[in-house]
């Protein structure tokens, strides 16, 4: 294998490992959390994210993914980017904090008001903290950049946020959380980096025009996935956005921040070889093959589990949220795959298509959820798997005319998945026929559901996983030992 590939692969192990960390952190982290500061705190947090969201977006103004996506840089093109990302997030966060009482009152929260004007002081540290991230992604330095962040995270809400919230901080326990995490990792960064901090405000005009495509997609991405969350608020209330946002953040929770890793690195390692197309193809139908190997059966027993899951996982007082929480579990394989697909799509320079795919779907969304509007939200909520399935065939749809992907290509990679997501529900249904109820044997139920798969998996001498994911585990097995467990986990 070539130096890049056998970079992009390391990279790409490593953030499995180091976001499969950051999950279990979150999962418990955030359990703990849920548990002791209930759901309407949390509908304030899920607003407070939203309004933070936007902020760092208009902050960063792309510049993070220029920098990766340019052939080659210099101190020049860094310091521009630091030069822009200053002014931009100064008036963005600033703009947060002078309007804070018209936001809270936009949101019915007042007493969010104070909140607001401290997030500006947040976008600044998200938006300056996404150069150094920039960087390390560019060199696929996907070790150091898991550590800090894994670390940043389980320091800010794993020991500030839970101590806070056991004083009785409510909302503020997650909001300095947030703030020490986001120091920390800044930081940290810029040791590994060293950057230059001599910001510039004139520099390569082509860093600026890609940085502003991206800006638009990624505005519109962030609608997608938080106007949802704001129209709950004002719809159904903040105590049922709280149980939306904490499902919701369930559902993503093993895969959420695996996605962002593997995104960084699709999109890095995509930038540097989009001229050649099979690779391309090669790549992309790898990394689907293996993740809806996994997201499918997965999420599948999931979904059909929720009432369970919810019971174990937050105890009686929110089996309200079960419903929610199958929903979501249906539509995060399909949030996967757009995910995937999307830094392919901007690697080749296709920035403005996905933009004009997301804000396509942001219309419907809005329209769809007026529709849904005097529905109660155990039956609403299933508006947003059928959104992320339009956003997902769209964007493979554009990918394939890109890269000469075909229907059947997509099929092979993802047949694994498909075969285990039907074995695996097909257990379930039929242990369900024996007479015996409770929690305790639905957790068993789960159990002996995932241990079916994993012998299938083993007894398919790595037919399930597809030929692209194969020959890629097969490439890496001498100089992997991540690659190697995984080949022996899959029977080869």
């Amino acid at each position: 294998m070539s130096n890049l590939a056998q970079r992009s692969v390391a990279a790409a192990l490593w953030n499995f490992a180091g976001g499969g960390g950051r999950a279990v952190a979150q999962l418990f982290i955030q359990i703990a959390l849920a548990r002791i500061l209930g759901p309407e705190v949390f509908g304030q947090y899920a607003i407070v994210l939203a309004v933070l969201g936007m902020g760092w977006l208009i902050a960063d103004s792309g510049f993070g993914a220029a920098l990766i996506q340019k052939t080659q840089i210099n101190d020049n093109d860094v310091g521009y980017a630091l030069g822009w990302v200053l002014i931009v997030a100064v008036i963005a966060g600033g703009g947060i904090s002078l309007l804070a009482n018209q936001l809270a009152a936009m949101f019915g929260a007042q007493n969010l008001a104070a909140v607001f004007r401290a997030t500006g002081l947040l976008v600044l540290l998200q938006a300056l903290s996404n150069i150094p991230a920039s960087l390390m992604r560019r060199e696929l330095d996907a070790k150091r950049l898991q550590v800090i962040q894994l670390s940043s995270y389980v320091f800010g809400f794993g020991v500030i946020g839970i101590a806070l919230a056991m004083r009785g901080w409510g909302i503020w326990s997650l909001v300095i959380s947030f703030f020490f995490q986001s120091l920390i990792s800044l930081i940290s960064m810029y040791v590994c980096v060293r950057h230059t901090l001599r910001p510039r405000w004139s520099g390569d005009a082509s860093l600026r025009s890609f940085g502003l495509r991206v800006v638009g997609t990624n505005l519109a991405n962030w609608a997608i996935e938080n106007l949802d969350r704001m129209l709950v608020g004002r719809i159904w209330g903040m105590p049922a956005l709280g149980a939306y946002s904490v499902t919701l953040n369930l559902s993503r929770a093993p895969v959420g921040m695996l996605v962002g890793s593997v995104q960084s690195v699709v999109f890095a390692s995509g930038a540097k070889v989009k001229e050649d197309l099979p690779k391309l193809r090669r790549g992309y139908l790898a990394l689907i093959g293996a993740t809806m190997l996994v997201a499918l059966p997965l999420f599948s027993l999931l979904g059909i589990a929720a009432s369970t899951v919810i019971n174990v996982v937050y105890g009686d007082r929110w089996q309200e949220a079960a419903p929610l929480f199958s929903a979501f579990s249906v539509s995060t394989p399909i949030y996967i795959i757009a995910a995937v697909t999307g830094p392919l799509l901007w690697s080749m320079g296709q920035v403005a298509t996905e933009l004009r795919i997301q804000l396509f779907v942001l219309v419907v969304m809005v329209l769809g959820f007026w529709l849904v509007s005097e529905l109660p939200l155990s039956t609403a909520v299933w508006l947003i798997p059928a959104l992320y399935l339009v956003r997902a065939v769209m964007m493979m749809r554009a990918l394939a005319m890109q890269i000469a992907l075909t229907l059947a290509d997509v099929y092979r990679a993802m047949r694994g998945g498909v075969i285990l997501s039907i074995l695996a529900t097909g257990t379930w249904f039929l242990l369900g026929l024996a007479d015996m109820n409770g929690n305790a044997f639905n957790v068993k139920r789960l159990v002996l559901c995932a241990l079916v798969c994993a012998t299938a998996l083993y007894l398919s001498r790595g037919w399930l996983l597809g030929v692209e994911t194969r020959a890629l585990l097969l490439n890496r097995k001498h100089d992997s030992s991540m690659a190697g467990m995984l080949l022996k986990v899959t029977g080869l």
